[in-house]
């Protein structure tokens, strides 16, 4: 998907709301997997039984936490990737100058 560099930069800037439909296509150019991305933003919360029958109920034991899942990167590499990611998205080779 080509976007212009205008396009990404109201949009990381939060001018533009970031939909659904922008997704894809940065998921694809990072590598990963939707299920991984929603495991990573969404991580699973203790679920609380709120309501008059909650003294009634046991209690919610959701099990180990789950191992976090993707690469731990440094803040230069992090940038190095979002550097990447804007460049695919507006349609120009990544500059190998600005790999950290």
């Amino acid at each position: 998907m080509d976007w212009s560099r205008n396009y990404l930069g109201r949009l990381f800037s939060g001018e533009i709301q970031l939909k659904f439909d922008h997704l894809p296509p940065l998921l694809e150019i990072l590598g990963l997997d939707p299920g991984e991305f929603f495991q990573i933003a969404f991580p699973p919360q203790p679920w609380k039984r709120p309501g008059p029958l909650s003294p009634f109920l046991p209690p919610y034991d959701p099990g180990p936490a789950p191992t976090p899942i993707g690469p731990h990167l440094t803040e230069a590499e992090l940038r190095a990737l979002v550097r990447k990611v804007v460049d695919q998205l507006a349609g120009q080779e990544p500059d190998p100058e600005s790999s950290e």
